[in-house]
């Protein structure tokens, strides 16, 4: 239920933006002037390229003349205006009656993207002309005694009624958000200056934009008319979808964003330059860099993805980073050597948890959460999700697990070759998945017949976000009876492999001149499982499905415009293992273990609490519209506020008894980032002659897990909203750690007005505590007294000190699935 949101800023600095904003928005001449006339034969020649290629290589052989021009053009509208803000029925239909008859055979065809360029043109005029009526509105105050609803639009959907106008929508749209502002503890003046520092903030994103991005979008949305997973890539995505894939970047580790024209750092990677050599930290803004001994280059004018790309370089090259801390105008500079940063939550990481078996023991079960299929490098720069899922395994080898989960939610999916080699793993042999290109050829993929590297009892936990490579090894294990799945009713149903296709080395082209070129992805194969059953709309079926695992109206393969139908095929044999074993989850031990879940999902305590939040969640989702009467619109507020008062408190109560005590797993690389962050943290210097632990330090606070590791929680990331219920022990907290009491009343404000900071720095924080009991921030006394209130939040909220968050009710009956199981093999064995 969090919805934070930054906090007010001054009113005149914020119409000062807006109106820099708009005015920048109303000087923008074409998109299309801003490029040179080598960048626009550059361009022409990469559309027509890209038209050329998607005809001769995409799986289905179709070809752009069979696509309607007119969906091209709704599909590049809704990309730019998801939920019709700003393009009115008349502007849409002017759109349809320039480019309906002639986009494909006067433009693409010769790669002309001008009306991509003048449909954003469009929108860009459209946009400042309603930037302008919001300025104006937001002048005036609004009515929130009437009795009416605001309804969000759906992309691509016409407006809820025909009669609304764009102005009336905007009308609602205002109310709804100042009424949220409000509820969320803003008075109505903050509210309003909140509301211009968003939308001033939007104006300068698309003044932001350049013809480049343009013509991602437009190329983009023309492609996916083939089907959903084909497309376009600029230079840019491209670069950051490797990193992703690798899991690591050469760096300094840090994160950043772009606001009202300056680079705020969002995070510091763990065990990276940044993290163990400099006082960097979230909230601080960078002003400038310079490379090695070069010229320092200010941030301001440079957009995001080149900031991005000028923080990264080669292995110990310098950069020098100079930078104010948040709260302070003092400008510091800092040199950091440029090292390979792991990206630790983009890699495979785990647990062993001690999960009890009918009460009277207990078993060793390991769990692996796998983001993604990933792989990218050369050589000792490389990375490999088998690898790490590899070593992970034989670490819980070595610590004698009884049973192993891998946890594959929400997991994209990656390369293929991973999938098979994961298989590897836990198969002796035996085909993974059958795959078909536009030849019509059948091939089959299979591991080598050898001893797996674990051999044990394997769940694996699913969601319906679980696609692809995902539901390659999925498919495989449950094919080969090798595995219990678990979770959603069946994984997404992607069942087709994307090619990547590097524009500039079709063209021939190297060195600077590739600088601007992109990369096409196509769909270019199909695959199956083992048997020849089909992946692709169908996806894969868990044996034991979760209730209420997920939202109602979420949408999988099936649901996508131009998805591909489901095919099944004959597939060659044999296709199951020639050596031992056959079969490692018979079928008795499968419905033994289907019965245990049964009983669990009855029975659980933790099950009916999910149950219910679930459906709440589901309820709000599913509602019509918001109520823009305030005194409807508060009653609804409270109702939900005291209903989650009373969901987390039962949550605490069930997380103190039933907790699985675990200690975390991580790959050597990941593991020796995050020990050098622990060293770093414990080497911290005392403060009043008081060690690091519960220390508010740069926007964190020490804590130690259950498990005595030193974990450094971002004040960023506290529910303060959520905490109301709890004034009462939270100002008793205050006032001993302080000796300056504090009312409920006023501990329930000071949460609101915590909830509201943008940047949640010491300062903000400590400033905010002092204007609500009347202190001093600098004083001594106010620090403890704050602290004392973070370290009672971490005490009512067990979930920052465990390895494994005790409401993750899917898990623990996966881990409780696996524990089962191995009970069954123990009790079978001689």
């Amino acid at each position: 239920m969090s919805d934070r949101r930054p906090a007010p800023t001054n009113f005149l600095i914020v119409l000062l933006s807006f109106f820099l904003a708009f005015a920048a928005l109303g000087r923008a001449a074409s998109i299309s002037t801003q490029l040179t006339t080598s960048e626009k034969n550059q361009l022409q020649r990469e559309a027509r390229l890209v038209v050329d290629l998607v005809q001769n290589l995409h799986y289905s052989g179709a070809t752009f003349h069979e696509i309607n021009n007119e969906e091209i053009l709704t599909r590049f509208l809704n990309e730019l205006d998801p939920g019709r803000d700003f393009f009115g029925p008349d502007d849409v239909a002017f759109v349809h009656r320039r480019f309906d008859r002639s986009l494909k055979s006067v433009y693409l065809f010769r790669g002309n993207l001008e009306p991509a360029f003048e449909i954003f043109d469009l929108y860009v005029s459209l946009a400042r002309d309603r930037l302008a009526w919001i300025d104006q509105r937001l002048d005036h105050d609004f009515d929130f005694t009437p009795d009416d609803t605001y309804v969000e639009w759906r992309a691509g959907t016409p407006p809820p009624s025909p009669e609304i106008s764009l102005d009336q929508h905007w009308e609602q749209r205002l109310k709804d958000y100042m009424l949220h502002e409000i509820l969320s503890g803003r008075t109505p003046q903050e509210a309003r200056a909140e509301l211009r520092r968003v939308y001033a903030e939007f104006g300068r994103s698309i003044a932001a934009f350049d013809s480049f991005a343009v013509r991602e979008r437009f190329l983009d949305a023309a492609i996916r008319s083939f089907d959903p997973h084909s497309g376009y890539s600029s230079a840019d995505s491209t670069r950051e979808f490797a990193v992703e894939m690798k899991g690591a970047v050469t760096g300094v580790g840090l994160a950043v964003r772009k606001e009202h024209g300056h680079c705020i750092i969002t995070s510091v990677n763990p065990g990276g330059p940044a993290d163990l050599h400099s006082t960097l930290a979230p909230g601080d803004t960078i002003e400038a860099l310079a490379e090695g001994d070069g010229p320092w280059v200010d941030t301001g004018p440079q957009r995001l993805r080149e900031l991005v790309g000028a923080m990264r370089g080669s292995p110990g090259s310098k950069l020098r980073i100079a930078y104010r801390a948040a709260g302070t105008s003092e400008r510091r500079e800092v040199s950091l050597e440029r090292i390979r940063v792991v990206l630790s939550s983009e890699r495979a990481h785990g647990a062993i948890s001690q999960v009890p078996v009918n009460g009277t023991r207990f078993r060793s079960i390991g769990w692996i959460r796998l983001p993604a299929f990933y792989t990218g490098g050369e050589g000792e720069d490389s990375t490999s999700a088998a690898r790490d899922l590899r070593e992970l395994v034989e670490q819980m080898k070595a610590a004698k697990v009884d049973g192993l989960v891998l946890d594959l939610r929400g997991n994209p999916g990656g390369a293929m070759t991973e999938a098979v080699a994961i298989s590897q793993l836990f198969l002796a042999g035996g085909t993974v998945l059958l795959s078909r290109g536009p030849d019509g050829q059948l091939k089959s993929h299979a591991v080598r017949e050898e001893a797996p590297l674990y051999g044990g009892p394997l769940v694996i936990l699913t969601s319906s976000l679980s696609a692809s490579a995902s539901e390659i090894f999925a498919g495989a294990m449950k094919y080969h009876h090798r595995a219990l799945i678990v979770g959603s009713a069946s994984t997404f149903g992607k069942g087709t492999v994307q090619n990547y296709i590097d524009l500039a080395k079709v063209q021939g082209l190297s060195g600077s001149s590739v600088k601007d070129w992109g990369t096409l992805r196509l769909t270019s194969e199909r695959f199956y499982l083992p048997d020849g059953s089909a992946v692709q709309g169908k996806g894969v079926a868990s044996q034991v499905v979760f209730p209420d695992f997920e939202p109602a109206g979420l949408q999988r393969e099936s649901d996508l415009p131009h998805a591909l139908p489901p095919e099944i095929v004959q597939p060659p044999s044999p296709t199951m293992p020639t050596t031992a074993p056959t079969v490692a989850l018979p079928p008795a031990l499968e419905q033994t273990l289907l019965s245990d879940a049964q009983a669990d999902l009855t029975s659980r305590p933790e099950w009916r609490l999910w149950s219910k939040e679930q459906k709440f969640y589901q309820t709000m989702a599913d509602r019509q519209g918001r109520p823009l009467n305030m005194a409807t619109r508060t009653q609804e507020w409270e109702v939900k506020l005291r209903e989650f008062e009373t969901w987390r408190q039962t949550w605490r109560d069930f997380a103190v008894r039933s907790a699985f005590a675990s200690r975390p797993i991580e790959v050597t690389e990941v593991k020796a980032a995050q020990e050098a962050h622990q060293r770093k943290l414990r080497a911290l210097e005392p403060i009043d002659g008081q060690p690091p632990l519960h220390r508010l330090n740069h926007g964190v606070f020490l804590v130690e897990t259950d498990q005595g590791h030193l974990r450094d929680l971002r004040i960023q990331d506290f529910d303060f909203l959520l905490l109301q219920g709890d004034a009462e022990t939270l100002a008793e907290a205050f006032a001993q750690g302080s000796g300056q009491s504090v009312t409920p009343a006023n501990l329930r404000l000071m949460l609101q007005r915590l909830s509201l900071l943008e940047y949640r720095t010491d300062e903000a924080v400590l400033a905010v505590v002092a204007k609500i009991t009347g202190g001093a921030p600098d004083s001594p006394a106010l620090r403890k007294g704050t602290e004392a209130l973070l370290l009672r939040i971490t005490e009512l909220v067990p979930e920052l000190r465990q390895e494994l968050a005790t409401h993750d009710v899917p898990m623990r009956e996966s881990l409780r699935l696996a524990a089962d199981w191995a009970d069954q093999v123990a009790a079978h064995q001689p």
